[in-house]
């Protein structure tokens, strides 16, 4: 459950709205769009603020500060919500939300390579990683990287990922190239496509959650995983007895990626 409120140009909180169409680690997470600094002198807020909530509140604004994609794309959904159903902005609308989906691409194959290195030190670095993320290859690294290691199906014309190329990246071209303006009825389609695209990777991953442990429950957590059947066996028992023992994956990963990212 993703609690988010915005924040208008005056400084006043218009909206206060519980989002379940998220899917992330947190069971509650605090995002104020605008400023990027929670704080809980809303009233209106009060039964949200207990104590779990604010450490998991400091969790997500820590993911946000230091730019960990994975979380990062969650933040371009919510984007992408306050341009279509706050500001009207319905350009703005497509264009984050087709960022949301390049960013948990890249996130996502960029936290498994990760995952493959913290097993095996002989696997490519964070620096000799960066030669996959070249600009322009977006496409690329979904369809023969992320795609190797996930596995699915790709190719259907109902598939999550030709949903959002269809409806999400093709529009975006559209109205960055030709400056098109989509009516709201394409902005909300291409902002579902991206809640899809996150969903159906989620899934995917679930799938390899024994080959990428670490990843799976940084993304879906306990709350994640037991909403899809799969909070039992060998993950569940690395989470509560071994999992503690290791570095805190989201420091070592944010370090892996700010590394990946300054060798491209």
């Amino acid at each position: 459950m993703l609690v988010t409120w915005w924040t208008n140009a005056e400084g006043t909180r218009e909206r206060f709205t519980v989002d379940d169409r998220a899917e992330w680690t947190p069971s509650i997470m605090l995002l104020e769009t605008v400023t990027a600094s929670p704080t809980f002198v809303d009233q209106s807020l009060a039964p949200a603020a207990d104590d779990d909530t604010v450490q998991q509140a400091r969790q997500w604004m820590y993911a946000i500060r230091t730019n960990e994609p994975l979380t990062r794309s969650v933040e371009w959904l919510k984007r992408a919500d306050h341009a279509l159903n706050v500001t009207g902005s319905y350009p703005d609308a497509v264009l984050h939300a087709s960022t949301a989906g390049e960013v948990l691409i890249d996130g996502l194959l960029s936290a498994l390579m990760w995952e493959e290195h913290f097993l095996d030190p002989a696997k490519p670095t964070a620096e000799d990683s960066a030669s996959v993320f070249i600009e322009g290859q977006g496409k690329k690294r979904a369809t023969k990287d992320l795609r190797s290691r996930l596995g699915g199906n790709w190719d259907a014309d109902t598939s999550a990922w030709q949903r959002w190329n269809l409806q999400t990246a093709v529009v975006r071209n559209r109205v960055v190239h030709a400056g098109y303006a989509p009516p709201r009825a394409e902005a909300e389609l291409a902002v579902v496509a991206a809640y899809a695209l996150q969903t159906w990777l989620c899934d995917l991953l679930c799938a390899k959650r024994t080959t990428y442990r670490r990843v799976t429950i940084m993304m879906l957590g306990a709350a994640g995983l037991n909403k899809r059947g799969a909070w039992n066996g060998q993950i569940k028992q690395f989470a509560e007895q071994e999992a503690d023992s290791e570095v805190h994956w989201r420091t070592d990963f944010a370090t892996w990626h700010t590394a990946l990212v300054a060798s491209i």
